[in-house]
């Protein structure tokens, strides 16, 4: 089996995020995809962001009815900032005979060089990475094979974006999966505090 681990803030999920899950299974790059969203990213220590439960409240409602999809709390679960690495260590003993696949998108994987213990995450496992639309040219350093770039239809939007939106529900909405704009919108003084 393969298996796709798709990390992240998710600080919110939106479109972007699910459009990059179900083309990756719908090409069969994967057969199952956990979702396992930070407690706290190292490289973005200090900025703000969305309660806990409130993000993981989000992803299960962005991924149901995908049922190979799992959204894991492993990293909230162990707090503290979330390294790659250890993540995947502990996957790779709860699924031992499963191939794993880091899905990165193109901003992620740029910052590849910085993340702690990079070379034991490529041990591990191997990268997908999807480049970002109208970013002109990327020659991502492949790795020793350890790294594909898969093209995918990803509409061109950032979590980023969608915090800076507080008072612009309808773009929100555009951008946002059905069930979590409602969470979204039921919990403004969330966003407004990040």
């Amino acid at each position: 089996m393969r298996i796709g681990l798709f990390g992240g803030s998710f600080n919110p999920v939106h479109k972007g995020h699910l459009a990059i899950v179900t083309q990756v299974l719908a090409r069969g790059s994967v057969d199952r995809v956990l979702v396992i969203p930070a407690a706290q990213n190292p490289l973005k220590e200090g900025l703000p962001q969305l309660p806990d439960e409130l993000r993981l409240q989000m992803l299960k409602a962005a991924f149901q009815g995908l049922p190979q999809v799992e959204v894991r709390p492993d990293e909230i679960q162990r707090g503290g900032p979330s390294y790659t690495w250890q993540t995947i260590e502990a996957l790779q003993g709860e699924f031992p005979a499963a191939e794993l696949f880091l899905l990165l998108g193109q901003d992620a994987y740029e910052m590849f060089p910085h993340w702690h213990r990079g070379e034991r995450i490529l041990e591990l496992c191997r990268i997908l990475v999807f480049p970002r639309s109208g970013a002109g040219t990327f020659s991502p350093d492949l790795r020793g094979g350890r790294v594909e770039v898969v093209e995918l239809n990803l509409p061109e939007l950032s979590s980023t974006q969608i915090r800076s939106w507080n008072h612009k529900p309808a773009l929100a909405r555009e951008f946002l999966p059905p069930q979590v704009f409602e969470i979204w919108r039921s919990h403004w003084e969330h966003f407004h505090e990040i």
